[in-house]
């Protein structure tokens, strides 16, 4: 089973101010990054449509991700302020990297519950180790159960990333929205 690990920072909005804090907690997030296992997955907070995920295979990989955290971290800590305490957005999502490839399977449940397959697609990671975007092959679509979503009072889009490798499937990420 894949670990995940969340490195969070402890701040009130007034302590964004404060360099020495800033500086302090920007080293510890960095430190997370520097001192995690090959291979991993990083989710940046303030991400869109893989923008922000860091797949680091190798370490030109992580001097990659931690060139781009240094100023991205201390962006996010001083953007924190009274208005969005409550969505915890001073963390670094740090995840183990499963074996094998990604696909996102797209549906739609309806007011009564019924799941509307839309689309599965494979996730494209280029030799980098960059999200460059998705793939359908519609030989290979099958209908994802909705009822779960739906139990639980949801209806419409809806998008569940799936870790697949030879003999196990891992929901990773699951986005109750419209995706890109």
């Amino acid at each position: 089973m894949a670990s995940s690990d969340i490195s969070t920072a402890s701040f009130t909005p007034a302590e964004v101010k404060d360099d020495f804090l800033v500086k302090r907690e920007s080293s510890g997030f960095l430190n997370a990054v520097k001192n995690r296992v090959l291979p991993f997955l990083l989710k940046f907070p303030q991400y869109f449509a893989g923008y922000g995920d860091f797949v680091v295979s190798r370490e030109p990989d992580r001097d990659a991700c931690i060139e781009i955290l240094q100023t991205k971290v201390d962006l996010m800590i001083r953007s924190f302020n009274a208005s969005n305490t409550q969505f915890n957005p001073l963390s670094l999502i740090l995840q183990d990297m499963l074996p094998g490839g990604a696909v996102a399977h797209n549906i739609f449940v309806t007011k009564t519950g019924r799941p509307i397959f839309i689309g599965c697609c494979e996730q494209v990671i280029d030799k980098h180790g960059n999200w460059s975007g998705a793939m359908a092959d519609y030989k290979r679509q099958e209908e994802l159960d909705g009822e779960y979503a739906f139990s639980k009072g949801y209806y419409e889009p809806m998008v569940a990333d799936i870790m697949i490798s030879e003999d196990q499937q891992f929901v990773i990420d699951l986005n109750v929205r419209v995706t890109a």
